[in-house]
């Protein structure tokens, strides 16, 4: 060996022989002990395997994550985050991790005293979920209803384009009302008359059983409640009712009644003094009572 090329490990051999590559060694330990040290916070991370079976380099996790892999993204997040795991729009087959404050819509979170993961919501129209299968706020042109995303709300109750629910109808009976609680429509029987359903229509007004309304009928002066001018169904103080018109004397062969202001047909009379006059005739006198 050239005398040149003898240097270095003459020098190595020199220093090994004086004790001072143990001095070095000791240093490196040392070093690594104090490195490891300052690096206790650091996040663990793993190895992604190549297809030739090499292991590639180690990937740097993100702050939020305990664990991650290199083609994944993470996979375990610290304790007060949640794992978000989508898949690529371009290529669904792979997956990615983040690490998330709060999920993002279409997810609902999930807690647990190992890990917080987001989880889908069920309903592809739902935004918001608290459930898998409970919506709190839908896509638009749908109407969050008991945890449902519909289009139509059901009878009783109103759209609220403001909240985006259903919301129930505040008038009693009334089955189609608006966003300002005004009743467009009454249950079966009811008439509608200034936001409230009547099941009989207020005096001056008669029930229209096509449009479920009441309707303004003029009445006759006597007649103080018609389905239909000149069809009295209640006469005022002082007529009395017969066939749908109202009378200030009841037709002969019917006499008045004032607590109903109609007229009702007479009672028939038993008229026993003169029946009992014609069979004295008859028969004469009674016979008398044997003693």
């Amino acid at each position: 060996m050239p005398k040149e090329n003898r240097i270095f490990p003459d020098m190595l051999l020199i220093l090994f022989k004086k004790g001072y590559v143990w001095y070095w060694i000791t240093f490196c330990y040392v070093l690594i002990a104090l490195m490891a040290a300052l690096c206790k916070d650091c996040h663990t991370v793993t190895h992604r395997r190549s297809r030739r079976g090499t292991s590639s380099p180690l990937v740097a996790c993100d702050s939020k994550c305990r664990s991650c892999s290199e083609g994944n993204g993470c996979i375990e997040c610290e304790r007060r985050y949640f794992l978000h795991i989508y898949s690529d729009p371009l290529q669904p087959h792979i997956t990615q991790g983040v690490c998330r404050v709060d999920c993002p819509e279409k997810y609902y979170e999930e807690r647990s005293s190992r890990e917080n993961n987001c989880r889908p919501c069920n309903d592809e129209n739902c935004v918001r979920c608290s459930f898998e299968n409970y919506c709190t706020q839908c896509s638009p042109g749908f109407l969050e209803y008991e945890g449902a995303c519909v289009r139509n709300c059901p009878l009783g109750f109103s759209a609220s384009a403001e909240r985006g629910q259903c919301v129930a109808c505040d008038v009693t009976n009334c089955t189609t009302c608006t966003e300002e609680n005004i009743c467009a429509g009454c249950a079966l029987g009811r008439y509608l008359h200034e936001n409230s359903c009547f099941q009989q229509c207020p005096i001056g007004l008669t029930a229209d059983r096509r449009t479920s309304t009441c309707k303004l009928q003029v009445c006759d002066e006597k007649c103080k409640r018609c389905s239909k001018k000149n069809h009295c169904l209640r006469c005022r103080q002082g007529y009395f009712l017969h066939k749908n018109n109202c009378h200030t004397q009841c037709p002969k062969g019917l006499t008045p009644v004032a607590k109903t202001s109609r007229c009702r047909a007479r009672g028939k009379v038993c008229q026993i003094t003169s029946n009992m006059s014609i069979i004295r005739k008859r028969n004469g006198p009674p016979a008398l009572p044997y003693i």
